[in-house]
């Protein structure tokens, strides 16, 4: 018996339906989106002198349909800014560092769609408008995020005279 020969066009097209076939057969492929950050004052106004702190507040997200290990991050303070205590944050760190020029935060996990956040207790050591950015925020396997900034708004305080009224 003989065996009947396709023409190559059929070979071709036959060969393209496989592979096309075995695309759509095989797991999703998932996008590597980076790790978003946050920054805000609460409240956003103080006055200078530490009579009224504010908390300011950094929150990452990590908005992949995955985990991401090695996520790292800092924040540097300016001048104008001075942190009281830091707040119960979040991100569960390999290496967390705070001290009273800034903080860092490295070897962090945030599992897929999770976020976690690091609030500090602080005040305003000078007035003005006092703009405070963080690093960017990298992880393994993800693109840089970040960096993130917050403005304090800190005013010297009123002083108010008593006149006496003949």
């Amino acid at each position: 018996m003989h065996a009947r020969r396709l023409p190559r066009n059929v070979k071709l097209l036959s060969g393209l339906a496989i592979a096309v076939s075995a695309m759509a057969c095989s797991p999703p492929l998932f996008a590597q989106v980076a790790l978003t950050m946050s920054k805000s004052f609460v409240p956003s106004t103080v006055p200078v002198g530490g009579t009224l702190t504010t908390t300011m507040t950094v929150t990452i997200t990590n908005p992949n349909g995955f985990a991401v290990t090695g996520i790292a991050f800092s924040d540097i303070y300016p001048a104008g800014l001075v942190a009281d205590q830091v707040g119960a944050y979040t991100c569960s760190a390999g290496n967390a560092t705070f001290n009273g020029s800034g903080w860092s935060l490295n070897n962090v996990t945030l599992g897929a769609g999770a976020s976690c956040s690091v609030p500090m207790l602080m005040h305003a050591s000078m007035s003005g408008e006092i703009t405070n950015t963080t690093s960017q925020v990298t992880g393994t396997g993800v693109p840089a995020g970040g960096p993130a900034s917050a403005i304090l708004n800190a005013a010297t305080p009123v002083q108010l005279q008593n006149f006496e009224v003949d």
